[in-house]
């Protein structure tokens, strides 16, 4: 059974101590989790449904149902071996593996708790084995748009209608989306590839924001507690960032820039800007410019950085959803509209069912994650000898 909201107990730090393999060496079982099927895959990690199983409480009574969560399955040795050559805040330069981006990601979901956000249940790991496993809460809903192929090219549909979420749902998607995000910036977070595959559905509707996989947190600016979200998305001196990461089709004019690279930008604006990609996309089903793939990437940045995304909204868009699309879009950073405005739009104060209590609860926040350098380093496990059971025998 998929919870509603996150699971209550505490998130924990594990190893592999029992590991069930089929006749063909396949992993069944690890722990006390039964791998039910893949939900899909990526270029360093798959994701499989897996669920904690119960046993009957007598014999007239059934089993309750299981607890299922999301599994991302990780092989170390190949996260390893994907090393580039990077700069630190100090711009001093040094090699970093996967494996280091992947640490960083456990250690920011570790400390993450909001209803708008994929939650981390536990971390399996163990240091004698090449498997890393991340346990998350488990949302059935999937991808809230996701690309379909057409006789025409292609398009984003939703699960929810087989087309386009319209209007009349992409108030409340984008408020939900807002919402997570302000308690990832108001904690020196910004996500870096919001898009609608990373905004998933559970299984009351809510957007929840997935995958932190080259999320950035700025722990130098932990003593620094924002005054709002609007100075904080047009402070130059905070959330910057010289390197680019996420899908380059929701990359930011100010991201392109060759200053940008040297100079840096803001990262807490950047991911406003990919907020209203995802309305574009939210309500007419396609990005604002074609070619974010390898061919035509030199034209879609060339249109990011100089055509205005909606010169031509369709007449039939309400004021409402324009305007908020026009001031999520605007090109200059500093004129962007923030999140805590973005909340307060006409567009999305018409929302149905509006979080009112998840936008209290991310404008309360304060900035002390405190995930420090050392968490980062001790993400991962210790070592624990791997007990593993096949159906032959049994390998201690």
């Amino acid at each position: 059974m998929a919870s509603d909201d996150p699971p209550a107990r505490e998130r924990r730090d594990s190893k592999v101590e029992t590991r069930k393999v089929d006749s063909n060496d396949n992993v069944t079982d690890f722990n006390e989790y039964h791998l039910v099927r893949r939900l899909g895959a990526g270029a360093f990690a798959h994701v499989d449904l897996c669920e904690i199983r119960h046993p009957r409480p007598s014999f007239f009574a059934p089993a309750p149902p299981p607890d299922q969560f999301a599994v991302k399955v990780f092989n170390k040795s190949i996260l390893r071996k994907k090393r580039k050559y990077v700069s630190d805040a100090s711009g001093k330069m040094h090699f970093t593996t996967e494996l280091d981006k992947t640490a960083e990601e456990i250690a920011i979901m570790k400390r993450l708790r909001h209803p708008n956000l994929v939650n981390l249940h536990e971390v399996i790991d163990d240091e004698e084995e090449d498997t890393l496993y991340m346990v998350l809460e488990f949302v059935p809903g999937g991808p809230i748009m996701d690309w379909v192929h057409t006789p025409d090219g292609g398009m984003f549909a939703s699960p929810l209608t087989g087309a386009v979420l319209g209007e009349e749902r992409a108030d409340w998607a984008i408020a939900d989306v807002l919402n997570g995000l302000a308690y990832l910036h108001l904690h020196h977070i910004c996500h870096r590839d919001l898009k609608p595959q990373n905004i998933l559905l559970d299984g009351i509707g809510r957007c929840k924001i997935a995958d932190f996989g080259v999320a950035h947190h700025f722990s130098d600016e932990e003593d620094l507690n924002p005054e709002s979200l609007a100075k904080l998305a047009r402070d130059e001196d905070r959330g910057k960032l010289t390197s680019t990461e996420g899908t380059r089709a929701f990359w930011a004019p100010e991201m392109l820039l060759e200053s940008s690279a040297v100079s840096g930008f803001s990262g807490y604006a950047s991911d406003i800007w990919a907020t209203g990609v995802c309305l574009f996309i939210f309500v007419l089903g396609r990005t604002p410019f074609k070619g974010g793939g390898d061919e035509g990437v030199l034209q879609c940045f060339e249109d990011i950085r100089t055509l205005d995304p909606c010169e031509s909204l369709p007449d039939d868009m309400s004021p409402e959803c324009a305007a908020l699309m026009r001031a999520l879009l605007t090109k200059d950073w500093k004129a962007r509209i923030s999140i805590d405005e973005a909340l307060a739009s006409p567009f999305v104060a018409k929302a149905e069912n509006h979080p009112h209590s998840a936008l209290c609860n991310s404008l309360s926040s304060s900035g002390k994650l405190n995930i420090s350098s050392g968490e980062v380093n001790h993400a991962l496990g210790a070592s624990r000898k791997l007990k593993i059971i096949s159906n032959d025998c049994c390998i201690s």
